[in-house]
């Protein structure tokens, strides 16, 4: 009894951290979803409401606009994460020096949009234009806060915010069709949404982080942006790397193959939403953790890889065996030629999930330029593949490349991790494929019939033999009977 008692106090307060990390999960997906849904109908609503020419001309300025957002940013809300991360007694400097910047950034991209619109574009689009560039100039003016938000694990709050944007943003649409207004009025309307998102986030920031102390200390700027380089090569490269595939798709094959590859893929980016948002909460946790306690990091390397593993192979097993039911759910019986792409890109699943928490921690650590290069190599080789396979396998050409890329990430991640951490990879991984074969089972069995009950079948038994084959420590399975039987501990 007294040797129980000792391992409930020595548990608790790991178990009250991550209780903190579960919150911020929790809210950051329930925001997610909450946004995809809404915003979902949203657009159902607002094309019908503008019909094809005047969609046209929205989704053209909303993207032409959107094309500066990386000028408005550079990489520094993830700098400005892990610094004040790292040291909350000065995050209101860091702040202070990162608004600075940011005015200037945020101003400047205004001014290349605004000017850039006027240039290139029809008379009639040249508001609009300028309207959406203000919107990303005063989105760009939030996210250091954010980022402070993030820094001090505050992401239940954030969420918050984001939902109240999605809401924001929905009740806009309804009014600008209520109204009857053009394109012009439309984004007009919209440009509401960013002005009161910002002041939530600042007010936010506020009372629950520190406010920015302002300092115009030269070296200190220089400094800041010196280092925001990397973080803006890592946004460039992430963004090409996704992206080229279905560039190439298209120049190579044609509208028809870009649209059987993008179904499949809608459900890869839903996934890498999910993991991104998961794994995004351990950030400021491993930056903290960095410099105060290097064994603690090494903890939670370790433990984030484990799960991400835990999360990602069955995923892949089960979008595999049922991916034909789930393409003509989602899509119909016309998009039946994305079920084998889906099952080739799932694949790229696991890997994926398993680098994520691994980048971030390369991230925060200081060592990001590590995974610069794990990015530029790997566009590279996608860019490579690409016009071997694509020409020659169409859009199964483009879902191999991806596989192949995300496992050669998931490579290079885990040596270079494990220059700094003695992680154990298959010590994890194991278990993990033993159970994922007991989960696929059941819903092999029940894929054309009984699909749910293959599913709860799969499920009970994926967990159960995740915790009788040893997956779980001593401490974990502790702290999970505090959860699931909290009067048991007593």
């Amino acid at each position: 009894m007294r040797v129980v008692a000792h391992e409930e106090r020595s548990v608790k307060p790991t178990f009250m951290r991550r209780s903190v990390i579960t919150r911020n999960i929790l809210s950051r997906l329930a925001a997610k979803f909450t946004g995809y849904l809404l915003g979902f109908a949203a657009s159902v609503l607002l094309v019908r409401y503008l019909g094809v020419e005047r969609l046209g001309q929205y989704n053209y300025v909303s993207t032409f606009a959107s094309l500066f957002g990386l000028l408005a940013g550079l990489g520094l809300p993830i700098l400005l994460t892990r610094e004040a991360a790292r040291d909350k007694s000065s995050a209101g400097a860091s702040l202070g020096a990162a608004l600075v910047l940011q005015y200037g950034l945020a101003a400047l991209t205004f001014l290349t949009v605004a000017a850039s619109g006027a240039l290139f574009n029809p008379k009639e689009l040249v508001l609009p234009i300028a309207l959406l560039g203000a919107g990303v100039a005063v989105n760009a003016l939030g996210a250091p806060y954010l980022a402070l938000l993030n820094a001090f694990e505050k992401m239940h709050v954030a969420s918050a915010i984001e939902v109240i944007s999605t809401l924001l943003r929905v009740g806009l649409i309804l009014v600008a069709i209520q109204l009857r207004v053009d394109v012009t009025g439309l984004v007009a309307l919209l440009l509401a949404n960013p002005l009161v998102v910002f002041v939530l986030t600042k007010l936010a920031s506020d009372r629950y982080c520190v406010p920015p102390d302002y300092r115009f200390e030269g070296a200190r700027l220089k400094a800041l942006l010196t280092s925001t380089i990397p973080f803006a090569l890592m946004v460039i490269f992430n963004n090409v790397y996704y992206r080229v595939d279905v560039v190439m798709l298209e120049k190579m094959q044609g509208d028809a193959a870009v649209g059987i590859y993008s179904a499949a893929y809608k459900l890869l980016d839903v996934l890498m939403v999910v993991g991104a948002n998961i794994t995004g909460v351990l950030y400021p946790r491993m930056a903290a953790q960095a410099t105060a306690a290097p064994r603690a990091l090494q903890q939670t390397i370790e433990r984030s890889y484990r799960y991400m593993t835990a999360v990602g192979i069955p995923a892949s097993v089960v979008i595999s065996l049922l991916a034909p039911w789930i393409v003509r759910i989602l899509f119909g019986s016309d998009f039946s030629g994305s079920a084998p792409v889906l099952r080739i890109l799932v694949l790229a699943i696991p890997p994926m999930f398993m680098y994520m928490p691994l980048a971030h921690a390369l991230n925060a650590t200081g060592r990001e330029w590590y995974w610069i290069i794990v990015l530029s190599a790997n566009t590279l080789i996608n860019i490579g593949l690409n016009l071997v396979l694509i020409p020659a396998y169409s859009y199964m050409g483009a879902a191999i490349s991806t596989v192949f890329c995300e496992l050669m990430g998931l490579v290079l991640v885990a040596l270079l991790v494990r220059r700094m951490s003695d992680i154990q990879y298959l010590s994890g991984l194991v278990p993990v494929l033993a159970s994922s074969v007991l989960l696929g089972l059941p819903v092999w069995y029940f894929s054309d019939t009984h699909r749910f009950t293959g599913l709860t079948l799969g499920a009970l038994g994926y967990c159960a033999t995740l915790y009788l084959v040893g997956f779980f420590t001593p401490e974990e399975k502790l702290a999970l009977r505090q959860i699931l039987a909290p009067g048991s501990a007593r």
